[in-house]
């Protein structure tokens, strides 16, 4: 069968195209190996797979956030835990000054939780919270030089940074410094203003599942310890309707 003139002049234009494609195509890809050689695929890998890892937390948390397996009529009336809330609360709790009366109790249970992480320090810190519990001051999101820690607690001879991440939350990454190790840093420099020995110093970074923080000298403390040190401190309070409240506060954030 012969093939027509338009038929041949058709299939010539086609195996032009397809040449002409085919070397822009061979290019395009030479570029793109050209770029990777030079890239450091290892660094480029690590943080994509940072961004997506991120990224996969938001999605689990979410989906932690809505699709709860047991009643809560907390929810039921749109009572839903957020950091700044549960800051305001946990600052109360271990602030001597409030009217719940507690005391530094609450601050020396805390502190009990974390004597698996330092015992020699806990100890000497409790000691010292006992003999200037008049004296103590607790700040919420005081600033510190290029960071705000939640809460600081401090008096002329100790010093506490309290730093707190809700469902989801991570340190932010500022100038290549993380959350942490600019507030080491404050931490440091503001002992040295007050003539605080740095063993007297102390920094928690508490979150729900009790993630470890980016500086070493943090101690990774959880909700659900904190929950559990603020029981011990509840128990003994006299007044019922009080108790009773602080146990229903309690129990909302526990997260066990």
């Amino acid at each position: 069968m012969e093939l027509s003139l338009n038929t041949l002049s058709l299939a010539k234009r086609s195996l032009i195209a397809f040449s002409e494609n085919k070397g822009g195509n061979l290019k395009a890809a030479e570029r793109v190996l050209s770029y990777f050689a030079k890239a450091d695929l290892k660094s480029t890998f690590q943080e994509h797979r940072k961004r997506k890892f991120v990224q996969a937390e938001r999605v689990i948390s979410d989906f932690k956030e809505r699709q709860l397996n047991y009643f809560d009529i907390f929810r039921k009336v749109g009572f839903v835990a957020n950091e700044t809330s549960l800051s305001d609360a946990i600052a109360a709790m271990l602030d001597p000054t409030e009217r719940h009366k507690l005391g530094v109790n609450p601050l020396l249970q805390v502190l009990e939780k974390l004597a698996e992480y330092n015992a020699s320090k806990v100890k000497r810190l409790k000691n010292l919270i006992r003999e200037n519990k008049s004296y103590i001051v607790l700040h919420r999101e005081r600033h510190e030089g290029n960071t705000i820690p939640d809460i600081e607690i401090v008096c002329s001879d100790f010093l506490i940074f309290i730093e707190n991440k809700i469902r989801g939350g991570s340190e932010t990454l500022i100038n290549g410094s993380w959350q942490t190790n600019r507030q080491w840093e404050a931490l440091i420099n503001r002992s040295h203003n007050l003539n605080i020995p740095e063993e007297n110093l102390l920094a928690i970074y508490l979150t729900p599942e009790g993630k470890l923080p980016k500086n070493k000298h943090f101690i990774p403390f959880s909700v659900s310890e904190l929950v559990s040190a603020l029981r011990c401190s509840v128990t003994n309070i006299h007044n019922d309707d009080l108790k009773y409240s602080l146990f229903a506060f309690l129990n909302f954030y526990s997260w066990e």
